[in-house]
């Protein structure tokens, strides 16, 4: 049977790969190019245009769309091939992903190397993977109508499956390693709290995105010169369920409102830690994440959406998702 430092490394492989695909999943949002393939071709669209014609031809096709009609008119071929590119780079990240586990899983099940638990783990991450490039496409479909802007909605199911698969394959990782049990100091249900707070941000993250609600209000600590600016965070032509997830100054202040929430929580908890001097422990790392959460999405928030600064808040993001599984599994682990 395959070695538990094999699978480690298998599992640890793939988790690094996922994220490097969320961070190129921002740019491509941040630079808007998700909309620049206008066709979805799994097994035949391995190879971009190789020639004049052929980039002539998609680029044709993209014309088609109401993106090119109503916000790039103007866009040169050579525009085109660099939004491009960015979906290209992206989609093929998610098939070198599925191929990563797919052609192992065979080699390893004809060699008899896996157990039946290990085989079924790993399956249930490529099943995953599937249904995440079919939400991909269902996401890119929303905004090849007549409005040229993706649905905010399946924007959050996007990159929160992309969350549940990165979380899975992190869970698997966990299975694999040697992990100490008495770092944490923080209770079960606190983590618990703490990861649902994040939870709900990260939607909230994606709602900003997917609203381009980031690029309003672009100053802290006060929104629109107001600690509670209820002029703009209820506008009365909406019901209460349309201001919450359609009203950009709503959204934005919600999620300004549970960073601020995390942001005491970590602080707290650092606190804590040095009242304690137990400065190195899994805690005070998620602690330190949260901050530098919070500093990211000031930054980017008084930047205009400054890319790089989006694009670090997004992989942190990910990154505060997997701490906080460890502080979990950890915790749960221990009171067995």
């Amino acid at each position: 049977m395959l070695s538990s430092r094999y699978l480690k490394r298998w599992y640890g492989t793939g988790i690094f790969i996922m994220i490097f695909m969320v961070a190129v999943g921002g740019i491509t949002r941040l630079t808007d190019s998700g909309l620049s393939m206008v066709d979805w071709q799994p097994i035949y669209g391995i190879l971009p245009p190789l020639s004049d014609s052929d980039w002539e031809n998609e680029f044709n096709q993209y014309k088609e769309y109401p993106e090119y009609r109503y916000k790039n008119i103007n866009l040169t071929l050579s525009e085109f091939k660099y939004i491009y590119y960015w979906e290209y780079i992206h989609r093929m990240l998610g098939r070198i992903i599925g191929l990563f586990f797919i052609f192992p899983l065979v080699y390893f099940s004809i060699k008899k190397s896996l157990d039946k638990i290990e085989f079924k783990k790993i399956l249930t991450i490529i099943v995953l993977i599937a249904f995440q490039g079919i939400l991909g496409w269902y996401m890119v479909k929303s905004g090849l109508r007549d409005n040229p802007n993706i649905s905010h909605f399946r924007l959050m199911f996007h990159y929160m499956m992309a969350m549940i698969l990165i979380s899975f394959t992190y869970l698997q990782y966990l299975r694999h390693s040697y992990l100490k049990q008495n770092s944490i100091s923080i209770s079960l249900s606190t983590s618990w709290f703490i990861f649902s707070l994040i939870i709900i941000q990260i939607i909230f993250g994606t709602f900003m995105a997917g609203l381009n609600a980031g690029h309003y209000y672009n100053t802290f600590p006060l929104m629109d010169g107001s600690i509670l600016p209820l002029n703009i965070i209820y506008n009365h032509s909406m019901g209460i369920i349309e201001n919450l997830f359609y009203n950009q100054a709503t959204v934005q202040y919600i999620h300004r409102l549970l960073g601020f929430i995390l942001l005491i929580i970590s602080l707290k908890i650092i606190f804590d830690q040095f009242k304690g001097y137990n400065l190195t422990s899994l805690d005070t790392k998620l602690a330190i994440l949260l901050l530098a959460q919070f500093i990211l999405g000031v930054i980017t928030l008084v930047t205009g959406v400054n890319i790089y600064f989006a694009v670090m808040h997004q992989v942190n993001a990910s990154l505060l998702i997997l701490v906080c599984i460890k502080v979990i599994y950890i915790k749960k682990i221990s009171n067995k």
